[in-house]
C-alpha cells in the first residue's frame, strides 16, 4: 500500500479463455443502442473520437500477440462513466447488451481507467464471495473477450487518493473516469 491507502500497481495475468477470467470491465448503467439511436433519450450518439478507436484496436492487437483466440473488434460504441470517491459500489452484472452476433463471437470489450484507483470484483460466478479482485490504476486498460466475455463483475470501491500530476495537468476532478469501448 502507498501512503494514501491504495494498493500498489501490479500486473494482472491476461487469461481470456480459462474457466476463471482474469479481466473486468466497468460499465455502470444500461444504455441500449438500436441502430444509431440511443433508447435512453432518442438522440444520435456522437462519433467516437478516432484516438479512442485507435487505442482500443492497438491494445487488442497487443493482447493478440499473447493469445491465439482473441477476436479483433472495431469499436462502434463507447460508454463513458465517472465515479466519485464517495461512490459505494454497483451491483454484480454481466455485459450482455450488444448484438447476439457480437456476444456469440466473444468480441472483446476494452475498458480504460483514468483518475483515482478503483477496486473491481470479477469471475465466472454470481457468488460475490468467490470473485477475484483487481485494483485499476489511472491509465490501466483491461480487455476481456472470448469465453470470458459474459463474466460477472462489479465496481466495489473508488479510492480517495487522486494522481496529483493528472489533476494538475488536466483539471479532472477527483474520481475515476472510465471509457468502455465495444462493437455493438
Amino acid at each position: 500500500m502507498n501512503s494514501g491507502g491504495v494498493p500498489k500497481k501490479s500486473t494482472v495475468k491476461i487469461d481470456f479463455f480459462s474457466s476463471s477470467p482474469k479481466h473486468v470491465a466497468l460499465p455502470i448503467q444500461k444504455v441500449v443502442r438500436t441502430a444509431d439511436v440511443l433508447i435512453s433519450d432518442g438522440s444520435e450518439p456522437p462519433p467516437i473520437p478516432s484516438e479512442f478507436i485507435s487505442l482500443a484496436e492497438a491494445t487488442i492487437q497487443d493482447a493478440q500477440a499473447h493469445l491465439d483466440d482473441l477476436p479483433s473488434m472495431r469499436p462502434d460504441t463507447c460508454l463513458v462513466h465517472f465515479y466519485e470517491p464517495a461512490f459505494a459500489h454497483n451491483g454484480l452484472r454481466q455485459d450482455l447488451y450488444e448484438s447476439s452476433d457480437s456476444l456469440q463471437r466473444g468480441l472483446p470489450v476494452v475498458s480504460i481507467s483514468i483518475g483515482n484507483a478503483a477496486l473491481f470484483l470479477y469471475g465466472n460466478t454470481n457468488d460475490e464471495k468467490k470473485l477475484d479482485l483487481v485494483v485499476l490504476h489511472s491509465g490501466d486498460v483491461l480487455i476481456y473477450g472470448g469465453k470470458s466475455r459474459p463474466m460477472f463483475h462489479k465496481l466495489e470501491h473508488i479510492f480517495g487518493v487522486s494522481p496529483g500530476p493528472l489533476i494538475r495537468e488536466t483539471a479532472i476532478r477527483a474520481g475515476n473516469l472510465n471509457l468502455t469501448l465495444r462493437q455493438f
